[in-house]
């Protein structure tokens, strides 16, 4: 029954920290692009009447629910991204708990799964990818495979840098392509510079066999979503214009390295069993 008990509370505990990590992951993704903006100072606020939120405003969820998502004093809308991302950090925490427990594995898979979601929204509001996440997710990675006597730091390394440079090749070769078909703009370009970094970051985590997953998921990924949603694309913030029936990349390339986190050791195993079935 003790037991039990314990399992139920860490269980718990784990869901709630997750939700208080999303908490300030919504915080970091409206003002990290912000470059005069920190994400630490000053404290939480309305962004129309600029009144401080109160801590018991600040309860991940509940609060949100109470106010009926909008402001206590102006009443201006509070967007739902902020609870969503915070049940979804509260989901990813109690997941990786209930798999792995206490592991190495489920705070690594923690801070990675943090950092992808950062990235992955900041990337559909701005169309960018802020350097520092992708370093961050560098050096992260490489700290745990440093850390960790079952990861192979050899390949985290070969991973992290492999991918930068491929990406960056296929960058540059698919940019200078698009604008000899005229499908681009002399000052425009296949894709943001922050999709290189971010599979540098990915590379880091997954190592450089599980790259291959992470490019081919995304991109099927992506496709996929292209097809059904038929984007149409407006103005960001700034006034930049992406190109038209654009999509970003970062958030599939973002869902597919938590993909193969997770599930590269099955992906890695079923494809050598292909590999075996149609080579016999």
């Amino acid at each position: 029954m003790l037991s039990l008990c314990l399992e139920i509370g860490f269980a718990f505990a784990s869901f709630m920290i997750g939700m208080v990590v999303g908490s300030f992951l919504g915080v970091v993704i409206s003002r990290l692009p912000l470059a005069d903006m920190s994400i630490m100072w000053p404290r939480s606020h309305c962004l129309n009447c600029k009144r401080t939120i109160a801590y018991y405003d600040l309860v991940p969820v509940i609060s949100w629910c109470f106010l009926r998502g909008r402001c206590r004093h102006c009443k201006a809308s509070i967007s739902w991204r902020l609870p969503f991302i915070e049940l979804v950090m509260g989901g990813f925490a109690l997941a990786f708990w209930l798999r792995f427990g206490f592991q190495l594995v489920t705070l690594e898979l923690f801070v990675f799964s943090a950092i992808l979601i950062a990235v992955a929204f900041i990337d559909i509001d701005t169309w960018s990818i802020p350097l520092s996440l992708p370093v961050c997710l560098i050096v992260s990675g490489l700290v745990f495979g440093g850390i960790d006597s079952n990861a192979l730091f050899g390949a985290r390394i070969f991973g992290c840098v492999f991918a930068f440079l491929f990406f960056a090749a296929f960058l540059i070769v698919s940019t200078w392509v698009l604008r000899r078909m005229g499908r681009l703009q002399a000052d425009e370009l296949a894709m943001g510079w922050g999709d290189p970094w971010l599979l540098a970051g990915i590379g880091a985590y997954v190592g450089i066999l599980g790259l291959p997953y992470v490019v081919l998921l995304a991109c099927l990924q992506g496709i996929v979503a292209f097809l059904i949603i038929k984007p149409q694309t407006t103005p960001t913030k700034d006034g930049w214009q992406p190109p038209a029936q654009a999509i970003v990349f970062g958030p599939f390339l973002a869902l597919a390295g938590l993909e193969v986190a997770l599930w590269g050791h099955e992906m890695t195993k079923f494809g050598q069993e292909l590999a075996i079935f149609f080579g016999s």
